[in-house]
């Protein structure tokens, strides 16, 4: 992202095209975490329904406990992600929203989008891994209660 323009002021094509790449990375991230927060309800509600029908007791229901409290993390890590994030500086569109003037600088857009993408793939991989330590919780603790029963 280092064109800064032509010589008549306007953005260059790269600086134009890492906007655009920045703001879909932002799209993606946003929609795999809305998917993976989908999965992650489904599972607390499952913890749930299981951990209270009272057919659990002992290492299972820690087990359970276990489960639930790994979803709820990454579903806090999800939720993160889809958690609108407004730039500190007035630049950007929230600057055009609070009636200041653009500064036509699409390669300072572009590095605000690519962190904001950046930050959000980051809190998805950890959602990820949270996630498999959960479902690896949960297989753990369906062999103690089969094994138990």
């Amino acid at each position: 992202m280092s064109d800064s323009g032509d010589v008549h002021g306007r953005p260059s094509i790269g600086a134009a095209r890492e906007l655009a790449d920045a703001q879909g990375a932002v799209v993606f991230a946003d929609t795999k975490a809305a998917l993976m927060l989908a999965f992650t309800g489904v599972g607390l509600g499952g913890v749930g329904a299981v951990a209270s029908s009272g057919r659990l007791a002992g290492v299972a229901l820690a087990g359970a406990g276990m489960v639930a409290l790994l979803l709820a993390v990454a579903a806090v890590l999800l939720l993160w992600v889809v958690r609108p994030r407004l730039p500190r500086d007035a630049g950007g569109w929230v600057g055009l929203a609070r009636g200041l003037p653009y500064e036509g600088d699409v390669e300072a857009d572009a590095r605000r989008v690519a962190r904001i993408a950046l930050s959000k793939h980051v809190l998805n991989r950890w959602a990820v891994d949270v996630l498999v330590l959960a479902l690896m919780a949960a297989v753990v603790t369906a062999v103690v209660v089969y094994r138990a029963g």
